[in-house]
């Protein structure tokens, strides 16, 4: 076994200061499996390799890195498909390419398929594949292995939630691979998919059924409950904590903070940067700018969408007027350019008390069907006067009878 790994295991004895037996007895592993791995004699099953790596080499980086080295001297079947599904979701598409290559040798075809299935959103990532291609691929490709149809449908779901954007899709596909997942037998891989499951169940939740909060949050605490990878735990952490977006927000933005931290010590791994970022310059200030904490911005470092809403909660009604006034001709002419659209319409709103404004920030959530953060213009509308009955009727309206199957 790699010397790397021997020494990261060995310096993780040190470091807790206690022996093989102790860690045996803590992880309820045989000791002389934790044995023969530190000594770098055998490589035990993944599923003892992802607890024994947890306690003893320090860092989500260094254990995702130490695993992908182990993997190349890796001979189970079952193991490699835990390990490039850990691969996919820690977005290391080199890895997925590596253990595919190992999948690719065996004798039999519901082998070799997993790698060639696993490495079409590769392909598709990468640009080698279209969108189209993407899809019709993942339709067309004959699947022999009942785990493997799970996850084709948890990536179509997927598919149609984030690549096409049609979440009534991505729902309906989602109850069938719910079907498919429960008729597999308990396993690590299971819980993966169950935490996929979950996930996109949590998001299309707090969208389309924007009163069921609750179920949403259920939704990801199974999700974190479910996975298999320390990143995924992270990444549902944070989406546990829009769900408190407008019930307790110093609850949200505790959360976020705390998660942000955790991956800006870990050098953004699985690719988390532009999530990081997003949170900390529109979530969590848009989030300080509703609850009151003004003093904890620097105004001159946020996005003008949030400038204008941090002049209006501090009362300077002239510099926002400014702020949106300049921003006016980008969001006629090129409104892909701000940061935000729906926020600047949103301020245009508040500011200007315009419900015209308000109803434009709100159609922009609708036809993402973004129903939870389309509250905050749901809020202003009623303020100005609006029923419920009007606002209902508009939503209704935008996204059809489908969405009222979900939503009710």
């Amino acid at each position: 076994m790699n010397v790397e790994i021997k020494k990261m295991l060995l310096t993780g004895l040190e470091r807790k200061n206690q022996s093989v037996s102790q860690v045996s007895e803590i992880l309820t592993i045989d000791r002389s499996v934790i044995n023969k791995y530190v000594n770098g004699q055998r490589i035990p099953n993944i599923e003892q390799i992802l607890k024994i790596n947890e306690y003893l080499i320090d860092g989500m980086a260094n254990r995702h890195d130490a695993l992908k080295i182990i993997c190349e001297e890796m001979k189970s079947v079952w193991s490699l498909k835990i390990a490039i599904e850990i691969a996919r979701y820690n977005r290391d598409e080199n890895m997925v390419r590596s253990i595919a290559r190992k999948l690719r040798t065996a004798s039999k075809p519901e082998v070799k398929e997993w790698a060639d299935f696993y490495q079409l959103f590769t392909r598709f990532r990468e640009g080698t594949i279209t969108q189209d291609e993407y899809y019709d691929q993942m339709i067309q490709f004959k699947i022999r292995s009942t785990e493997l149809e799970a996850y084709r449908q948890l990536s179509l779901a997927f598919y149609h939630f984030g690549i096409e954007g049609d979440l009534i899709k991505a729902y309906k596909t989602n109850q069938k691979a719910e079907v498919a997942v429960n008729k597999l037998d308990n396993s690590l891989l299971k819980r993966s998919y169950l935490s996929r499951l979950y996930g996109l169940y949590g998001a299309l939740t707090l969208r389309l059924q924007n009163k069921e909060v609750a179920v949403s949050r259920e939704y990801y605490q199974k999700c974190i409950d479910y996975s298999i990878t320390e990143l995924t735990k992270s990444v549902y952490r944070y989406n546990l904590a829009t769900t408190y977006i407008f019930s307790d927000k110093e609850k949200a933005i505790e959360i976020m903070e705390t998660e942000i931290a955790a991956w800006k010590k870990e050098e953004y791994f699985g690719g988390v940067a532009p999530l990081a970022h997003y949170l900390e310059d529109y979530t969590i200030i848009t989030l300080k700018i509703f609850n009151g904490e003004l003093e904890t911005i620097n105004v001159e470092e946020i996005h003008d969408e949030c400038k204008i809403l941090y002049y209006i909660h501090t009362g300077d009604l002239e510099q926002a007027k400014v702020i949106y006034k300049r921003l006016e001709p980008l969001a006629k002419e090129k409104p892909e350019t701000l940061f935000s659209i729906p926020m600047y319409y949103l301020c245009g709103g508040i500011l200007y008390e315009s419900t015209p404004l308000l109803f434009q920030a709100l159609s922009k959530l609708v036809e993402t069907y973004n129903l939870f953060e389309a509250k905050y213009a749901i809020d202003e509308l009623v303020k100005q006067g609006v029923s419920m009955d009007i606002i209902d009727a508009m939503i209704s309206s935008k996204i059809g009878s489908d969405r009222i199957f979900i939503y009710s």
